[in-house]
């Protein structure tokens, strides 16, 4: 049994303003700054707006998508071209969607990236919720040996379930480790989990390079497929795909006879997109020889209003990386190279030439664009090793002699 009490409204209490803010000050500013440059939505004549109004485009005409609702059913909900609406006509089929079709597809991806967050990223979603408490150094050990046996995805029905390299895991690990030192400095956890795990030992590849005595037969291939100039720059300056591929034609300065690399181009999502190099220290100026300079102002006069140094042979365009990755297989099999050398290799062959030829290692680091000349030293340690012997023959021989 249940009994109501009256409260006259005399004899009620208000506070004021003694809960807790839900949001701080700052970032209530900060949102009402954002809001301020996005664009207006307009409600409807039933002055209810969808929360997609303002961001869709028709993918024939590329008119803005209009919210409507149908006169006789309010419930029909749908956008439509505002070029179709208005007369103009100039898509077909394509300008009409319903907002019953549109919201199940988006949820449908949301329900898509959650379930993908919750299978293969949970250890370092905890992490980055602040459940910082629970994440002990063995839990993150743990995590790393998973990772390391099973924690490659399986993107398709009957892939193989591999484990993530030792380069993959030490990548994660300093990057949860660099979020954590963050937290530990603003107080938030009293010190780093992460900082006595034991980790995967670096992996060391045997250096692929492409031997000096079939260089010849390599570059008389390029001359063949009508790529000479560029894969002769490659070996000679050791630049990075992205960077080589990226050159402009305003890049190249003919009287002092350098390249100016500041930008590298990568594929993402289907597109090529070009961004800042890779480090700080990848941002050079490049020295080239006269033969160099001589190739890339003849093939200057095959495309004289190309902005690129290396516009595509069939598109006109910039070459896309895995285009060129193709082309240096065909000069492989074409000059009967056998050994597995990626493109990626002839920026190694450069570096072990110009050190076996007494180039300094600085001044080989600084043409590489690598951060510092222990980095290159580190990379390039059979090749030191090899020059320390020709030096302590060198030095056994004067000293024979002195004797």
């Amino acid at each position: 049994m249940k009994k109501r009490i009256e409260n006259p409204e005399e004899n009620r209490a208000i506070f004021l303003n003694v809960h807790e803010a839900i949001i701080d000050r700052p970032t209530w500013e900060k949102v009402q700054s954002m809001k301020k440059g996005t664009r207006r939505r307009r409600p409807t004549v039933t002055q209810e707006p969808s929360v997609f109004s303002g961001y869709l485009k028709c993918p024939e005409c590329g008119g803005n998508l209009n919210f409507h609702f149908n006169q006789g059913n309010h419930d029909i909900k749908f956008f439509s071209c505002q070029n179709h609406n208005s007369g103009l006509r100039k898509c077909s089929k394509t300008h009409y969607i319903r907002l019953e079709f549109l919201e199940r597809v988006v949820l449908y991806e949301v329900n898509r990236l959650a379930c993908f967050a919750n299978e293969y990223e949970d250890d370092f979603i905890k992490a980055m919720m602040g459940r910082s408490a629970k994440l002990t150094t063995l839990n993150i050990q743990k995590f790393y040996n998973r990772t390391r046996e099973s924690g490659r995805i399986q993107r398709y029905k009957g892939m193989e379930v591999s484990g993530l390299s030792n380069k993959t895991i030490r990548s994660l690990h300093a990057m949860l480790r660099q979020c954590l030192d963050q937290a530990v400095m603003e107080r938030l956890i009293p010190s780093n989990p992460a900082a006595n795990c034991k980790l995967p030992p670096k992996e060391k590849k045997e250096m692929q390079i492409i031997p000096p005595e079939k260089l010849g037969d390599y570059l008389r291939a390029a001359k063949e497929h009508g790529v000479l100039p560029m894969f002769y720059l490659e070996l000679t300056t050791g630049l990075r795909r992205g960077e080589l591929l990226a050159l402009f034609w305003t890049d190249l300065n003919i009287k002092e006879k350098c390249l100016t690399v500041s930008k590298s181009v990568a594929r993402g999502k289907g597109e090529l997109r070009v961004t800042e190099p890779k480090t700080k220290n990848s941002v050079r100026t490049v020295y080239i020889d006269n033969e160099a300079i001589r190739l890339l102002v003849e093939d200057r006069k095959n495309h004289p209003f190309s902005p690129y140094l290396f516009p595509s042979q069939v598109t006109g365009g910039m070459y896309g990386p895995d285009c060129v990755g193709r082309i240096h297989k065909k000069l492989l099999k074409r000059a009967g190279i056998e050994e597995h050398v990626r493109f990626h290799d002839l920026r190694r062959t450069f570096a072990t030439m110009a050190l076996q030829n007494g180039v300094d290692i600085k001044t080989v680091s600084g043409m590489l664009g690598h951060y510092s000349a222990e980095f290159t030293l580190d990379v390039y340690t059979n090749v030191t090793k090899e020059m320390q012997k020709d030096a302590a023959k060198k030095i056994g021989g004067f000293m024979a002699e002195v004797m």
